[in-house]
């Protein structure tokens, strides 16, 4: 017959109560301290994601120039760019599925190119000439874009540019403002009204490129910049002295 040290041992097999939550506590304080983490680390995984596609669209930038006597492409912004009259580095434009502008050009039933979403935004085809293609890259209008106001900050070819290392490229642009290839800024001077929004996705922060090869990560300075994405297309943003319009408009003209 079993005595009462050994009921007292088979009665303490398992976790009391109290034993187990302490170590739910354990584990939520663990989870707490590790999830930060890999947040983190997702989104440094995201930007430099970001950072690698706008230096493959440089180093393509710099190989078409080479292999074109100093020649920068054609960047026409228009629907009908890549067309005859309209040369283009790249054709078409972007909008969301609900842009009463694109919505009654969508063919669903086109067999050339089906719709289909990344991240949140709608790719595929408007129609049979004109595709809508997912990119969030924009080029600076410097880069031979339509005529500026004087056109003295029009480059037809690289040599032209001086301080390459200050003169922006391409540039990460936000979703709601995309439409076409083109960052569309075409005020320098003014400092209270985006024509085209840049991308604050990282953190607050966007990628752009420069003329000399590199890419960074800006981290923005002013709140008016982090603008949140409302899935509606946004023709112009309009703010107040915008300091990191300060910041940009000189790297987009040249004017560094």
């Amino acid at each position: 017959m079993a005595g009462p040290a050994h009921l007292r041992h088979a009665l303490r097999i398992g976790f009391t109560l109290v034993e187990l939550l302490v170590v739910i506590a354990i584990i939520a304080i663990l989870a707490a301290l590790v999830l930060p983490t890999l947040s983190g680390a997702k989104k440094r995984a995201q930007t430099t994601l970001c950072v690698s596609n706008l230096r493959q669209l440089t180093v393509a930038f710099h190989n078409y120039v080479d292999d074109h006597n100093d020649k920068i492409m054609e960047n026409h912004p228009v629907v009908a760019a890549g067309s005859i009259g309209q040369p283009s580095w790249v054709a078409g434009l972007m909008s969301y599925e609900n842009d009463p502008d694109v919505a009654p050009w969508i063919k669903p039933e086109a067999t050339n190119a089906a719709l289909f979403y990344v991240e949140g935004r709608l790719a595929g085809t408007i129609n049979a000439k004109i595709p809508i293609t997912r990119f969030f890259g924009s080029i600076s209008p410097s880069m031979n874009g339509p005529g500026i106001p004087g056109d003295g900050n029009r480059f037809r070819l690289v040599s032209q540019i001086r301080n390459a290392s200050r003169m922006m490229l391409f540039i990460d642009e936000h979703e709601d403002s995309i439409g076409a290839g083109l960052f569309k800024e075409q005020m320098p001077t003014n400092y209270d009204v985006w024509t085209s929004l840049p991308a604050s996705r990282h953190n607050g922060a966007g990628t752009l490129s420069f003329v000399d090869g590199h890419v960074e990560a800006k981290k923005w300075q002013d709140p008016q910049t982090l603008v949140p994405v409302s899935r509606q297309r946004r023709s112009f943003t309009f703010q107040t002295n915008n300091l990191d319009r300060k910041w940009l408009m000189p790297r987009i003209f040249n004017e560094l």
